[in-house]
């Protein structure tokens, strides 16, 4: 008979957790024991990793964390990147929980920013890159290299309007990896502001590479891109913006953006979802939409002038964004808000220091940024 996904993840993640065997298994569920043992060997290396790493901090309370490695190291798992008892120990210990739990348990991205790594040109080869898309159009300029700044204790300063992104403003990659969201991920940035006025709006979050800003047409309304002219939408729209999505029709753009933090929306962290997308014809939005989830302000008042770890973790199969604050789950937004295109997109970083209309002036202070993604993913481990 079938058996529901839950249920098989439930008799393996009761195997893995330990102290029991196939035969005890199978009884407890009641089910067949070639089904167990079915289960326990093919499951995918995507859903294991998660199913240990998960069962590791179930069983770290009850029987600590020896003893768990030990049980893991005889349970043959060596072959999946626990290679010895020390690395299970470190594996659980350093790795965020949130990905940890969600079997992101390769780390892809490792940086602790400072200024002199931040490029002003659309040159590849670099981390960080001032600007944003609207940047290189005659409309805006780009922030002033002066608002970046490395502070005695090697952490990133970013003082008002400063905007970075892991890619060029005109989307050049850079050293830094796209977030695969076929294989799903895990990010966290660490940072704190200089004082709590409600009007500072310090953004940190994620937008896709396969997505081009349209400038001057409104936001999310277009898939044109930064060095596109406004006019001969139609024309030109299918030569410059691939048509990556067969089933769509001509102009019509769809991309998920992850907020993974926002400030002076509320007491907490506020993190965001968003499902956009638009049909555009002759410089107007046509049908747009965005759609977020509505469970994204955290109701626990939150000290930001103290070091936070702010992360989010993607889940492209069952379509969920999870938040985590200093390593404690928040909430989860689902479909709708968690578009399918998510999984078909891949995601470059984002850092803003931006202000709610009174510009009263701050700083950020950026001390880390980490991302994790599946073992089986073809990104390098760093």
């Amino acid at each position: 008979m079938p058996y529901s996904l839950d249920l098989k993840k439930k008799i393996v993640a009761a195997y893995e957790a330990g102290k029991t065997s196939i035969r005890k298994v199978a009884k407890h569920f009641m089910v067949n024991q070639k089904t167990v043992e079915r289960l326990v060997n093919q499951l995918t290396n995507h859903s294991r990793s998660g199913l240990i790493i998960t069962a590791i901090l179930i069983g770290i309370s009850a029987y600590g964390i020896d003893t768990i490695a030990d049980r893991l190291l005889l349970g043959n798992i060596s072959g999946r990147g626990y290679e010895s008892l020390a690395t299970v120990r470190t594996q659980v210990l350093k790795m965020p929980v949130g990905a940890s739990l969600a079997g992101y348990t390769k780390r892809i991205i490792n940086e602790h920013p400072i200024a002199i790594e931040i490029e002003n040109t659309n040159s590849s080869g670099h981390k960080w890159y001032n600007g944003t898309w609207f940047n290189d159009t005659p409309y805006t300029q780009k922030p002033r290299l002066n608002v970046y700044s490395t502070t005695s204790d090697n952490v990133l300063k970013v003082d008002a309007g400063g905007r970075l992104m892991s890619v060029s403003p005109i989307l050049v990659p850079g050293t830094l990896p796209l977030l695969p969201g076929k294989d799903g991920f895990y990010i966290e940035y660490e940072y704190r502001l200089s004082n709590n006025h409600p009007d500072h709006f310090s953004a940190v979050w994620l937008l896709p590479f396969e997505w081009k800003y349209s400038s001057g047409d409104g936001w999310g309304s277009g898939g044109l891109g930064p060095t596109q002219p406004k006019t001969s939408r139609l024309n030109s729209l299918d030569a410059y913006y691939p048509d990556l999505y067969p089933d769509d029709p001509l102009g019509y753009t769809r991309y998920m953006e992850l907020d993974v933090d926002e400030s002076g929306f509320g007491p907490g962290l506020t993190g965001t979802i968003h499902s956009w997308g638009s049909i555009n014809t002759n410089n107007i939005a046509d049908g747009a939409f965005n759609l977020q989830n509505p469970n994204k302000v955290s109701p626990n008042a939150l000290d930001r002038t103290q070091y936070h770890k702010f992360g989010a973790s993607y889940n492209p199969i069952n379509q969920t964004v999870s938040w985590y604050l200093d390593d404690i789950f928040q909430f989860t937004g689902i479909a709708p808000a968690v578009p399918l295109v998510g999984k078909r997109q891949n995601f470059y970083l984002l850092i803003w220091n931006q202000t709610h209309g009174a510009n009263v002036p701050y700083s950020m202070y950026i001390k880390s940024v980490r991302a994790y993604t599946t073992r089986t993913s073809t990104i390098p481990e760093v």
